[in-house]
């Protein structure tokens, strides 16, 4: 076990090493520039090695240069070498090569070696120049503080008890889908003694959560974070609440439960993140009437779902869900959508404060993050 572990942090640190996950927007954007770079080049062959090189060099990510080099990939090569010949002509004074067996017939292999060379660094300078403005852009619209990724990193690292795969996933999922940030910064779960999770898959929100708390605590003086919340995660899956346990087990208690049919303890938070639209509507309204009496006076119900009024968004939201359903073989699954307005309507009728916030940025999906408060009067 302890060398299965071992070798699990081993990957982690060669992953670090060639992503380098913690790089500024100015490194991101100066690796993908590179990658592109290299990849006009018409050196074919020795794209990875020339990559890696620049990747030790100038200390940048080796993913994110080799990435950027694929530019030059089976399905460009010919038009990218078109344009560089004829680049190259035209700044050695040649006129553009219009007919191409002609045009090489008439060139020698010294002036045919010097226009492709000419044309592929212009190429080369241009199209990095555009790719380290783009991606400076979109790095800078991402940004993380160094904090939140180190929070994230670890957040990810908990799932290392159960494998590589799952490590990928959780670091991946958190990472990327803006749930986990939304939750993170979230009062309503920080200042939680009581948390209940429902539908808590692997326990991501648990990890995200707990590496939250820990480093509140450490900027509030406490070296050992602040003091651990009662957490449980219920989720109809034995396989997924076996990686919880695994995972997260010393933190928190997972059980394989159907939300549709389980009484739920009183709590200050509940959180149900993408689980209502697997159920039918009349299941639906039986977990949202449970959940709000099991809510504490002034608790808080989190609900992630998708918004059957958004539009396109939603078009794509309805596509993904179908297709995960294909692959994993759930021929049958159906499911059960409502709009942003019928979610929050429903929830006022149960007597609880409703706001809304998207809480799909940077994704195509119509995801909505909807916090439902019950009244601090315990009669309200």
């Amino acid at each position: 076990m302890a060398r299965q572990r071992h070798l699990r942090e081993w990957v982690v640190k060669v992953f670090d090493l060639l992503v380098r996950p913690d790089e500024p927007p100015a490194q991101k954007a100066a690796s993908f520039a590179s990658g592109v770079f290299i990849g006009c080049l018409p050196l074919y062959g020795l794209h990875l090695l020339l990559s890696a090189m620049v990747a030790r060099l100038f200390r940048l990510s080796l993913v994110r240069i080799y990435l950027g080099a694929h530019i030059n990939n089976p399905l460009t090569a010919a038009v990218l070498l078109y344009v560089e010949l004829g680049i190259g002509s035209l700044i050695l004074g040649r006129p553009w090569p219009t007919q191409i067996p002609a045009s090489l017939a008439s060139m020698n292999m010294a002036a045919l070696g010097m226009a492709l060379a000419v044309g592929s660094v212009a190429v080369a300078l241009t199209l990095a120049a555009l790719t380290a403005v783009a991606m400076l852009r979109l790095a800078r619209a991402w940004e993380r503080s160094p904090d939140d990724v180190r929070e994230v990193e670890q957040a990810a690292r908990y799932f290392l008890e159960s494998g590589i795969s799952h490590w990928a996933f959780a670091r991946g999922k958190i990472r990327h889908d803006p749930l986990y940030a939304l939750l993170a910064r979230s009062p309503d779960l920080a200042g939680a003694a009581a948390v209940l999770d429902l539908g808590c898959g692997t326990g991501l929100v648990l990890a995200r959560l707990r590496e939250r708390r820990l480093a509140a605590g450490r900027a509030a003086g406490n070296e050992h974070g602040q003091r651990e919340q009662d957490y449980l995660g219920l989720d109809a899956s034995p396989r997924r609440i076996a990686v919880a346990r695994e995972s997260l087990g010393r933190w928190g208690r997972f059980q394989v439960a159907d939300i549709g049919k389980t009484a739920f303890p009183t709590v200050d938070t509940i959180v149900l993140a993408d689980v209502l639209h697997y159920l039918p509507e009349g299941v639906q309204n039986a977990v949202l009437e449970r959940a709000a009496r099991s809510l504490r006076p002034g608790g808080t119900l989190l609900l992630r779902e998708a918004d059957a009024g958004g539009g396109w968004r939603f078009l794509v939201t309805r596509l993904s869900e179908r297709l995960r359903a294909l692959l994993r073989r759930d021929w049958r699954q159906s499911f059960c959508y409502r709009s942003r307005g019928r979610w929050m309507s429903r929830m006022a009728e149960l007597g609880l404060d409703v706001s809304c916030q998207p809480a799909g940025r940077g994704t195509p999906f119509a995801n909505v993050l909807i916090t439902a408060r019950r009244s601090t009067n315990p009669t309200g």
